[in-house]
């Protein structure tokens, strides 16, 4: 019940902005640049079995909340509802689609994952972030 908890407060941004559309995908944006954190769009649909194990067992994991509290603004979206921004496609759910504060993609993770796999990906996405930031920052 607790975890139940956690989960809630811990992704209740991220499910309102999912009943939002685009604009809430604009204020995560928004979020990320003054965070400096990473877009994590999560596409679901309401009849993906796998999506729901997910968020039953994995997303409600504390080293998992903590790991995307820390460096991402999540992003739910229902593909059975609406479309994901940017014409991101995808012909599986899950997919993770990982973004920086400029909506460019870092990197598309197809598929359901468990807590330790998930944890080793968003360090990978964190890393890829990292070294993208200061390409931007030699180039200048």
């Amino acid at each position: 019940m607790l975890k139940k908890i956690i989960m809630i407060l811990g992704l209740s941004s991220s499910l309102l902005l999912s009943s939002q559309g685009l604009n809430v995908f604009e204020k995560a944006v928004e979020k990320a640049t003054k965070e400096n954190k990473i877009i994590i769009i999560k596409a679901t649909s309401k009849y993906c079995h796998y999506c729901k194990e997910m968020d039953k067992i994995v997303l409600t994991d504390n080293d998992i909340i903590k790991a995307l509290d820390k460096d991402f603004v999540s992003v739910v979206v229902d593909l059975s509802k609406k479309n994901l921004p940017l014409g991101l496609k995808s012909t599986m759910t899950p997919t993770f689609f990982f973004l920086d504060s400029n909506k460019k993609l870092i990197k598309k993770v197809a598929g359901a994952w468990n807590k330790e796999d998930f944890l080793i990906i968003l360090k990978e996405i964190k890393l890829l972030y990292i070294k993208e930031q200061k390409n931007q920052k030699d180039a200048k």
